[in-house]
C-alpha cells in the first residue's frame, strides 16, 4: 500500500501502515527533515512522479491543492488510475476537480 501525500496527512498515512511518499517539485519542501514519518521524500513534479511509480488498487493519493500548475496535472492523472483514494484538500477543491473533467462523486474530499 502506498500513501502519496502532502505534509498534513503524512502522520495519518504512517499511522495506518502505508508506505508513505511525500512529493513536491520544490526541493526546500520535500525533505526527510520536514517529514520524519515519511518513508521517502521525493523532489519531482507530483504528476510525473505518479506516472513513473508503482501503484495498485490500494494506493491513496492525497493532494494539498494550492496552485493549479501542480494540482490540475496531478488530479487529472490520479483520476485516470485505479487507486483506492484520490483526495484533494482545499477550499477550492470542487472547482479544481471539475476543471479536470471529474465530477465531485469521484473526489472523496468534495461534497
Amino acid at each position: 500500500m502506498r500513501w502519496i501525500c502532502p505534509p498534513l496527512s503524512s502522520q495519518a498515512g504512517a499511522f495506518l501502515g502505508y508506505h508513505l511518499t511525500v512529493c513536491d517539485a520544490r526541493p526546500v519542501f520535500a525533505t526527510p527533515a520536514r517529514f520524519p514519518h515519511a518513508d521517502e521524500a521525493v523532489t519531482n513534479w507530483p504528476h510525473r512522479y505518479l506516472e513513473h511509480t508503482e501503484i495498485d488498487a490500494r494506493t491513496a493519493v492525497c493532494v494539498l491543492t494550492h496552485d493549479a500548475k501542480f494540482d490540475i496535472p496531478l488530479l487529472s492523472r490520479a483520476l485516470q488510475l485505479r487507486v483506492a483514494y484520490v483526495g484533494p484538500v482545499s477550499g477550492t477543491r470542487c472547482t479544481r476537480c471539475m476543471s479536470t473533467g471529474a465530477s465531485c462523486s469521484w473526489c472523496a474530499g468534495c461534497g
